[in-house]
């Protein structure tokens, strides 16, 4: 019998095959789901707007514009003026000014919805490229919805979200199909850096990835170019956020705020369940 009569049948044309691609996908109807069930009920997209903090990054991004230098004192607090000063969310308040000079506090609502919208959506499909069950992947990423809602404001938070779960989903891809792809993170972390403080959770991210590999290649599992890799992807991504306009001062700034006291005692996002109940708002 020869092999043309036990070859599978085509059931697609070329013509099927190419408008298949326009079908929207679970992550595209997700995407689509969120951002209805987010901001389309009341209040809708104002409730992005629900933070003075959305303002000053406005103003800050304007004075940037207009100054053409990335501020080095206090522009806002009447107790402290001229102060020391790092706005370490440069390039979220330039975007930010950008939008709003453009389309309103409607640009900068929308664009950090669908951040928000997209980070979920990357958490999910992360879930489902690790082999979970779809179904489950999409009751979790739903509740991670409900977890982190608390956070859901126009404000440059929204893109460490966004980042950090691209990046699990490219490490991910990565450890299961290695390749060049993994390199984009250091980019991403350059643009990272000017967006959010919270890049170096990345660098502690790709840290705790590195350690688990090389666990692994200690037991035999993989072989050491594997945490190599790693390694030198982490310490790339380490060396591109000293590209800023503060240079190390950023890192030295970031660890004195994360090791201050204020932040548990008077933030909010900070403080246990018991203690933010009673704890004023800022």
């Amino acid at each position: 019998m020869g092999a043309s009569a036990i070859a599978p049948p085509q059931t697609h044309s070329a013509a099927s095959t190419g408008s298949m691609v326009w079908l929207p996908s679970y992550c595209d109807l997700l995407l689509g789901a969120l951002v209805l069930w987010l901001f389309a009920q009341d209040p809708g997209w104002g409730r992005l707007m629900m933070d003075g903090d959305t303002g000053w990054h406005i103003r800050t991004g304007e004075w940037i514009l207009s100054h053409g230098a990335v501020p080095q004192q206090d522009l806002f607090s009447f107790s402290r003026p001229g102060a020391p000063w790092f706005a370490w969310e440069w390039l979220s308040d330039v975007l930010f000014a950008s939008l709003h000079s453009v389309w309103g506090l409607s640009g900068v609502a929308v664009v950090c919805g669908i951040a928000l919208a997209g980070a979920i959506v990357l958490l999910m499909r992360q879930m489902a490229c690790s082999g979970a069950n779809a179904f489950v992947a999409i009751v979790l990423a739903v509740i991670s919805v409900g977890a982190s809602s608390v956070h859901y404001h126009a404000r440059p938070h929204v893109f460490t979200l966004l980042f950090l779960a691209l990046a699990g989903n490219i490490v991910t891809a990565d450890l299961r199909h290695p390749s060049r792809w993994l390199w984009f993170l250091v980019p991403l972390m350059l643009v990272w850096t000017g967006l959010h403080g919270g890049f170096l959770a990345l660098i502690a991210y790709l840290a705790l990835t590195t350690a688990g590999l090389v666990a692994e290649s200690v037991r035999g599992l993989r072989s050491w170019h594997c945490p190599l890799r790693y390694a030198g992807l982490t310490a790339a991504c380490a060396a591109v956020t000293l590209i800023n306009p503060y240079g190390i001062g950023l890192h030295t700034h970031i660890a004195e705020y994360l090791r201050s006291s204020f932040i548990a005692d008077l933030i909010q996002e900070f403080q246990s369940g018991a203690s933010a109940s009673t704890a004023p708002t800022y």
